[in-house]
């Protein structure tokens, strides 16, 4: 009975190990936010501009009065991905208009915390590991 138990609590806690993985949030490029976007006014040069944004994603090399400012987060156990893209526009050395949709800040935080409050694998991992113990010791 004994070594039945044993074998049981280790299968658990090998079986366990695996369901608790790790996934990080994969950020790629440029953040940018609704304060920044209102930060730009028309005739700004490009220097100034990059400044603001950063450093653009893409300068697309046939044209060359255009950049684009992607980003993308994925957080690690939420299974939607946010995704945005800015076009910036200048006519010759000086900014001319800038289309695209923006989070706001707040719109993103909540996003943030809305996905790590899902209750992820860690959380629904002990109620597993307990359950587990009591089904083993009764």
């Amino acid at each position: 009975m004994i070594r039945l138990n044993t074998t049981l609590l280790a299968l658990v806690l090998l079986l366990n190990g695996c369901a608790l993985t790790y996934k990080m949030d994969i950020q790629q490029g440029n953040p940018v936010t609704q304060a920044l976007i209102e930060k730009l006014k028309p005739g700004m040069s490009r220097q100034e501009v990059q400044f603001i944004l950063g450093t653009p994603i893409i300068e697309d090399p046939f044209h060359g009065n255009r950049w684009d400012y992607f980003f993308s987060l994925h957080k690690g156990n939420a299974p939607t991905e946010t995704q945005q893209r800015i076009s910036i526009f200048f006519d010759g050395d000086t900014l001319k208009s800038v289309k695209g949709k923006v989070q706001s800040e707040a719109t993103a935080h909540a996003a943030a915390v809305e996905s790590d409050d899902s209750g992820g694998l860690f959380d629904n991992s002990w109620d597993f590991i307990t359950q587990s113990w009591e089904k083993i010791w009764e």
